[in-house]
Parts: C-alpha cells; sequence; structure tokens
C-alpha cells in the first residue's frame, strides 16, 4: 500500500514538472511548429555559401527560415511552401510532397531526369542573355550532360561545347556546380525568380548602393557624393546604420540634417538590418529599438523608405567581371544594388562616377519605384540649442595662475630666508676670526 502511494505521487510530481515546463523545450526545432514562419526553407551550411542563398531568397521577396544540414530532419517542409538544398535528402522529401525545390551543389544530387559528368581543370565561359562571365574550375566538379527541362545559362568549355549551367524542369531545378560570384548567383536568383512564380517582374532593377553610413562618417564626404551623384544623373540609395541611443545629440542632427540633404539630390535612404552578434545579450526588444530609431530619424524629417527585401548586392568591382554583350551595360535579370562605401577623397569619388559612366548601366531611382515624391531639404542650426561652456578650461586656467602665484611667493621667501641664513653665518664666521 506504501508502495502504491508513492508510485502515485510520483506519477503527480512528473505531471506537475512537465506542465511548469515551457512547451518549447520539447520542440526539436521551430520549423516543427505548426505555425508557418517563413515561405522558403533552406538547408545549407555556412561554408555552403549560405548568405548568398538567403540574399538571393529574399531578393525575389520571399521570406526565409534557414537550417544547417546536420539539423534538418523528415517532417520540417510541411511548414513550406519552397525548399532550396545543399544535400538531397531534403529533394527526396519534397519530391514526395511536391513541394518546388532547388537542388545546389554536387550534394543535392542526383536530380530525377539529369545527368552529370565530372571535370576538372576547365576555363569556362558562362552566359545568360546580354552578359558573360569566365570562371576557371580547378577542382573536380559536376556539369549537367543531359536534361530534361529549360536551360538557364549556357556554360562554354575550351573545347567548344555548350552544356546547361542550372535546369529547371517542371518544379525541380538542379544546379550542379554553382558559382555564387557575379552572374553565377544572378542566373540562380533568375532560377529562384521563375521557381517561385514571381512573374510580375521581367526585367531587374539595378540601384547604386553607398552603404554602412554611421554617424560619425565622414559627412562631408556625403554631402560632396550627393551634389556630384546629382550633377552626373546618378540616383542611389544610403543604406544607414540604425542609431538607437543619444539621439538628442548634436552628431545625431547633424547626421540627419546630412541625410535631409542626400534625399534632396535623388538619394533614397533605406535602414540597415540590425547587426546582432550571437553571444551579445539585448536589455530591450531589438524590434522596440528598431522603432525607436524609425521613430527618431522621421522626427527629423528623414523618409526612411522600406526595403524588407533587399535587391541582391554586387560589389562593383565584381561587375566588372561581367561583360555585356555591347557597349551598354543595361541591368541585370535580377533586381540588384551595386555596393559602394562611403568613399574617402575626392579622387575615389570621381573614379567610381567615371567608371558609372563608362559601364553604361541603366540606373533605377528606388525611391521612385515605390511611388515615393522627393522631401524638400531644409537646413537647420541643429547645435542652437545647445549652448557650449569651456567651464573646464576657464577653471584649470585659474587653477594653474594662482598655482603659479604660490610657487613664486614660496621661491622668494626662500630665497629671501636663505640670504638671512647666509648674512647670519657670515657674522658669526667673521666673529670667530677676529677671537681668534
Amino acid at each position: 500500500m506504501i508502495l502504491l502511494k508513492l508510485f502515485f505521487r510520483a506519477i503527480a510530481f512528473a505531471a506537475a514538472v512537465i506542465l511548469l515546463v515551457p512547451a518549447n523545450v520539447f520542440a526539436a526545432s521551430p520549423q516543427e511548429n505548426n505555425q508557418k514562419t517563413a515561405q522558403v526553407l533552406l538547408v545549407c551550411d555556412e561554408n555552403n555559401g549560405r548568405a548568398v542563398l538567403e540574399e538571393l531568397i529574399r531578393s525575389t521577396g520571399k521570406s526565409v527560415d534557414a537550417i544547417s544540414e546536420s539539423n534538418y530532419r523528415q517532417g520540417f517542409l510541411k511548414n513550406y511552401e519552397y525548399l532550396v538544398t545543399t544535400i538531397n535528402r531534403p529533394y527526396r522529401d519534397a519530391l514526395a510532397d511536391g513541394i518546388p525545390t532547388i537542388c545546389i551543389g554536387e550534394q543535392a544530387g542526383p536530380v530525377d531526369g539529369i545527368h552529370t559528368i565530372s571535370m576538372e581543370n576547365q576555363q569556362i565561359r558562362l552566359t545568360y542573355q546580354q552578359h558573360a562571365q569566365t570562371f576557371f574550375m580547378r577542382k573536380p566538379a559536376d556539369l549537367i550532360d543531359t536534361y530534361i527541362g529549360e536551360v538557364y545559362g549556357n556554360l562554354e568549355l575550351f573545347s567548344g561545347e555548350t552544356i546547361p549551367y542550372a535546369v529547371l524542369s517542371g518544379n525541380i531545378a538542379y544546379l550542379p556546380w554553382f558559382q555564387e560570384d557575379g552572374l553565377g548567383a544572378v542566373v540562380l536568383g533568375e532560377v529562384m525568380s521563375r521557381l517561385f512564380r514571381d512573374d510580375h517582374q521581367q526585367t531587374g532593377q539595378m540601384y547604386v548602393l553607398i552603404d554602412e553610413v554611421y554617424p560619425f562618417s565622414d559627412l562631408d564626404m556625403l554631402y560632396l557624393t550627393a551634389d556630384q551623384f546629382y550633377q552626373n544623373g546618378i540616383p542611389f540609395i544610403v543604406r544607414v546604420m540604425p542609431v538607437y541611443d543619444n539621439l538628442d545629440y548634436p552628431a545625431f542632427h547633424r547626421y540627419t540634417q546630412a541625410l535631409r540633404y542626400v534625399q534632396s539630390k535623388g538619394g533614397s535612404v533605406v535602414l540597415h538590418e540590425p547587426i546582432v552578434r550571437e553571444y551579445e545579450t539585448e536589455r530591450e526588444p531589438l524590434e522596440e529599438k528598431i522603432a525607436r530609431a524609425k521613430n527618431a530619424f522621421s522626427e527629423e524629417g528623414v523618409l526612411i523608405l522600406d526595403m524588407e527585401f533587399p535587391p541582391f548586392e554586387i560589389p562593383f568591382e565584381e561587375l566588372k567581371n561581367i561583360v555585356p554583350a555591347q557597349k551598354n551595360f543595361g541591368a541585370l535579370p535580377i533586381n540588384t544594388m551595386i555596393g559602394f562605401h562611403l568613399f574617402e577623397s575626392q579622387e575615389a569619388l570621381s573614379q567610381a562616377i567615371e567608371s558609372i559612366k563608362t559601364c553604361w548601366l541603366t540606373l533605377s531611382d528606388y525611391r521612385s519605384v515605390l511611388g515615393e515624391s522627393t522631401p524638400v531639404y531644409d537646413e537647420s542650426p541643429e547645435d542652437a540649442q545647445f549652448v557650449y561652456r569651456p567651464v573646464e578650461q576657464a577653471n584649470m586656467a585659474g587653477f594653474f595662475t594662482q598655482t603659479n602665484r604660490i610657487l613664486i611667493a614660496i621661491v622668494g621667501i626662500s630665497i629671501l630666508v636663505f640670504v638671512i641664513l647666509l648674512h647670519i653665518g657670515r657674522r658669526i664666521n667673521r666673529q670667530k676670526f677676529y677671537r681668534d
């Protein structure tokens, strides 16, 4: 009987513990919840180009959840509309469920209806529509040999043979040899757009981006950049870092005044995603901090444009590796931003402008695409409400003056005492001399 009572008490205790423990402790992954968190599931490790793949997915206007290959479990796909994977197992699960899938890399194959062959030490020219880029494949890699489906990009081998770069067959796309630089990423972005049924936009928009502008950046150079771009008819985007604290300081007012000037010269201002490191602990929710930053910019007259799904960013130096079929570069098939950082000198700015004009890029105004009008610039004396008093400097000057007087007095008294002692000593020694 006693054992029976102990048994029931143990069951009751276990039930109480289970009720008190949060439900998410027992969840293997957020993706196993019934609630859909994103539209696309990305199964990819960091060393397989996860950052580039996430950026490409977002550039198509889709939200994405990314997990590592080792954390993938059967059943994750039920909460997603699309799959992008670098291993084969999720593809097999998606095939059974009828989920549109993009397989990237050798480990993502084999894919039904597509056969690959291995090659190495090949100079390959990737062509797509009106652009081309040359790559050199040193290590052995799989390339598409036979296929059924629509081809995206052609690989011209040194031998003269032409094979597909990517193939879209039904609702399955395969790209066994992925090049994440330049045109290789652009072609994959086009495949994603087609598979994700993003048919509303036939041609991509291209923008010039000045990235990571801080309150402590060279604002004079920002003014100069805005003037020079405006004079040369170059619309541009300035991506600013969010500011959460010290919003009443003169530095922030000077910062926002520069941004208002940028807007008056054809610049569009967007907010950079907050940079949060894994080991950092937040004292307040990030959403509240972002809301405070946006509100502060708004109160200062800065129009922060929405960029929830930013275009794919290509550094300008990387863009130079893409060769157009004609002199006019035009625009790439997907929305892209040609990235610059704030220039360090007038010479660097002039060289960038000349390079942009030489490339004959077809640039778009991000603000006009969103249907926003040009804000009116008003220059305000941002330091007027602050009174700067060199109090400490005045106090220190008085302190040193008083100290100098005291030291002079001490030295004078010391000299006087020394002279008196010298005189007394002289008289004593003289008296002793006459006595002797």
